[in-house]
């Protein structure tokens, strides 16, 4: 029987994946597995790879909100957050919201605005709420940020904390498509499939109280914890490495291992599930060593070496 949470998943590729976004399938997976476990995800890539017709596609199927945020270097926090303003009908000064308060937001290019801005985010990513001037206001139980940089141009940008680089459950790096793709893309373009049509998808109807259940009750087996323990082990121990991941690496693996096999229709997470999830729940958590930045050598390189170290359950 198809459950939700495949339901939503399929309906998704198929307004997604299958007429627009082509050639990134797996990049819609990790999308869907973000916004199920109510995590944040950090897209890296250059122009032109549709990271932000996916974002509001999704919003869009969704049926969520929208808001897309092009960060500066002369960006403000209360540009993001909002601020208090002095109305004269009410003789008072009133909070007008920022463009947070959405559902899904597109932080476009998080890295060309200054630190102070980029920690506007920080509360709202981890507790789904701002403070301004001690008031506290709520964000939407779905809030969901995609925050994109661009890996080509780093003159005028300012690299993301180790803090905030950490609230992110997954970072997702994006190539141009191949050329077969390429052609479908033109071929819609001139046939005037592209852009999609938006405001006419058939949004479902999201049942979060079900979908969590039905992704709690994935079973997950303690062979596969301890594989992750020393997955996080091994990073930590590796010589190219200043630091290795945090502990919130190794849960948002578990977690969102659960999902996945929900997703394909299983009560079990499998041994696949948390291979295929590791390189980007953990690639942005990690600190190269002078060494490894000298020697060329990548994050996802180190990581593919302790997968092929640890013994992988069976």
């Amino acid at each position: 029987m198809t459950t939700n949470c495949q339901a939503l998943f399929q309906q998704i590729h198929a307004d997604i994946s299958d007429k627009y976004i082509m050639g990134n399938r797996e990049f819609i997976d990790h999308l869907v597995v973000a916004f199920l476990a109510r995590g944040h995800v950090l897209i890296e890539g250059p122009p032109g790879t549709a990271k932000t017709m996916t974002a509001k596609l999704l919003a869009e199927i969704l049926s969520k909100s929208f808001k897309r945020i092009q960060f500066t270097t002369d960006m403000l926090p209360s540009d993001i957050i909002g601020a208090h303003i002095y109305s004269p009908a009410k003789q008072q000064f009133q909070f007008i919201p920022g463009p947070i308060f959405s559902d899904v937001i597109l932080a476009d290019e998080i890295n060309r605005t200054p630190p102070r801005t980029q920690s506007a985010l920080l509360e709202a990513m981890e507790e789904r709420q701002v403070t301004v001037e001690g008031t506290r206001y709520p964000l939407s139980q779905d809030f969901f940020v995609l925050a994109t940089q661009n890996p080509r141009e780093f003159e005028g940008t300012f690299p993301l904390p180790e803090a905030q680089m950490d609230r992110f459950l997954f970072k997702l790096v994006l190539k141009p498509s191949d050329a077969a793709t390429e052609v479908k893309i033109l071929k819609n373009i001139l046939n005037g499939t592209l852009p999609p049509p938006f405001g006419t998808f058939k949004q479902p109807v999201i049942d979060r109280p079900t979908i969590d259940g039905e992704i709690q009750g994935v079973k997950i087996d303690d062979s596969l914890i301890n594989y992750v323990a020393k997955i996080l082990d091994g990073l930590r121990k590796h010589p190219m490495l200043t630091w290795g991941a945090s502990t919130r690496g190794g849960i948002a693996i578990v977690k969102c291992a659960q999902i996945y096999a929900v997703l394909q229709g299983r009560d079990l997470v499998i041994p696949d599930d948390i291979k295929r999830l590791t390189t980007v729940s953990l690639r942005h958590r990690l600190k190269l060593s002078p060494d490894a930045m000298i020697s060329n050598v990548t994050e996802d390189e180190v990581i593919m070496q302790v997968l092929e170290k640890v013994a992988f359950p069976t």
